[in-house]
């Protein structure tokens, strides 16, 4: 999980190290950008060492909000998946790599730069 805070970089793990690790394979790095409901941090590939774009969309924490406002949200992320899914391949949309869940948040894992075959293209 990215940390709680508004600070620029992971959280330290408690064991002495300064990368958070998702699911044993992304180490996050700093914050790149952030909106409403997210973040977006650079990462790592901690298989293959390529560089990633992880966006962090945290789940609504709120007691008081409706079940109806909350199926809205999922259906909202639902479908960013959904359109990244389909544009797969596009030389203009960052390629979708990989989708992950916790209980508070759902990572989004983008590959950062175009291709080499789409650059040669343009």
């Amino acid at each position: 999980m990215p940390p709680a805070g508004d600070d620029e970089s992971p959280a330290a793990t408690g064991d002495g190290s300064s990368k958070k690790v998702l699911q044993g394979r992304y180490e996050l790095g700093r914050v790149l950008g952030r909106g409403a409901s997210s973040k977006v941090y650079r990462a790592r590939d901690a298989r293959t060492g390529a560089h990633v774009a992880v966006k962090a969309i945290r789940k609504q924490q709120q007691p008081c909000r409706s079940p109806e406002a909350a199926a809205a949200a999922r259906r909202c992320v639902e479908r960013e998946v959904a359109a990244l899914r389909r544009m797969h391949g596009h030389p203009h949309v960052v390629g979708l790599l990989d989708v992950l869940a916790t209980r508070s948040t759902v990572y989004l894992v983008f590959y950062p730069e175009i291709p080499l075959k789409m650059q040669a293209d343009t």
